[in-house]
């Protein structure tokens, strides 16, 4: 489902996009049950995680070990991008499932920074069904994983009377990013565009009085 269409929040990338006649039921079921208790040992409500974590990795697929010729080969050599010896050790990377795993860490990375809907709730002073809502409006990012809603905590700003970060509902109403999980990240990079005392993240940007208009040509930037 695409973000921006989302009738109440936004779903990451799962299996119902493209898994096929791949299942759970396929994998080892000994290590899926040591990899829920070792998340589980990590992350006290862990149910969202280890769901929505199965669901990316089923949507995930193999590089073909020819997915390029010999020809495109030779011209990556010739044009200088890679050595020999470097192609052939980006191509072991990929065929051990390097693509794959690196999907999956930025999934992780991201999921583990947000919070739960009641730990938002408490935090904006907001019921449940309020805060769904104002996600639906975009006056708040909420993402589904593993079934549940998720909000990123870079949208959030303790020093605001609000306790949302200032600017947040203009950059969910403009649009201009390409998924949560790259939003979430150029929030917390500084930029060089971004100057205060040296470059400064657009959430610290925003935080401190920063012009929101700054953040979302960024954002616009990224997206192309």
């Amino acid at each position: 489902m695409n973000e921006h269409s989302a009738p109440r929040y936004e779903e990451h990338p799962s299996a119902s996009t493209g898994a096929g006649a791949v299942s759970a039921e396929s994998a080892d079921s000994a290590a899926l049950e040591a990899l829920g208790a070792a998340l589980t040992a990590l992350v006290s409500d862990s149910h969202w995680l280890i769901t929505g974590l199965a669901e990316v990795a089923l949507s995930l697929r193999p590089v073909a070990a020819d997915a390029m010729t010999p020809e495109q080969e030779d011209s990556l050599i010739r044009s200088g991008a890679f050595t020999e010896k470097e192609l052939a050790a980006t191509k072991l990377d990929v065929a051990r499932g390097a693509l794959q795993l690196s999907a999956l860490e930025n999934f992780l990375t991201h999921a583990c920074q947000t919070m739960s809907l009641d730990q938002a709730c408490g935090i904006l002073r907001l019921d449940p069904a309020d805060a769904i809502a104002q996600a639906s409006a975009k006056e708040l990012l909420a993402v589904e994983i593993g079934g549940a809603p998720r909000f990123p905590s870079w949208q959030f700003d303790l020093r605001s009377a609000s306790k949302r970060l200032p600017g947040l509902s203009e950059i969910l109403h403009a649009g201009a990013w390409r998924g949560w999980m790259g939003l979430s990240a150029l929030m917390a990079v500084r930029q060089s565009d971004l100057i205060g005392e040296g470059p400064m993240t657009p959430h610290a940007w925003l935080s401190d009085g920063g012009p929101v208009e700054d953040v979302i040509a960024l954002a616009r930037e990224e997206e192309y």
